[in-house]
């Protein structure tokens, strides 16, 4: 059973064509999961690294750029909330570099456990825990899955 009181979800930044429109909206899944984990006890913040860091844009040459808060930024912002568990979110496969980014840095804040969800994480779960930065992987529904594994039940 996971430490578990404490859960921060984190939606990655984003890498994309630099002549693409950036776009940004709610990171719906996260909050599906936030919503029923509060909804269980547990104390949760969310954290949306290409929203809040929109305008922080590097340019990756080869034509694409990366948007989304900075590597320093969201360290700082997972060692002031002291989680137990950082979840992050990865929909879709060109997100997983960005998600992988996260889970390293949540290991280096510090003794946390990680995990991975998303549309990719649930098509290629074994790939995904290959990674020495990731813990677990919640495959289809989070909301009801990861109360699942916090509580120690195995399905």
């Amino acid at each position: 059973m996971l430490k578990n009181r404490r859960l921060m979800l984190i939606e990655p930044g984003m890498i994309m064509p630099n002549d693409s429109i950036r776009r940004i909206g709610e990171p719906l899944g996260l909050l599906y999961v936030a919503a029923s984990l509060e909804k269980n006890g547990y104390v949760v913040s969310v954290l949306d690294s290409s929203a809040e860091g929109y305008d922080n844009i590097v340019d990756l040459g080869r034509g694409y750029i990366r948007y989304g808060m900075d590597d320093s930024e969201v360290l700082k912002r997972i060692k002031d909330f002291r989680p137990d568990v950082v979840g992050v979110s990865s929909l879709f496969s060109a997100r997983m570099r960005e998600t992988l980014r996260v889970c390293k840095l949540a290991k280096q804040a510090g003794d946390i456990n990680v995990v991975v969800g998303g549309l990719h994480p649930s098509l290629y779960p074994k790939d995904i825990l290959k990674d020495p930065n990731v813990d677990y992987v919640i495959m289809q529904e989070g909301e009801f899955r990861l109360i699942e594994l916090l509580k120690g039940n195995k399905n």
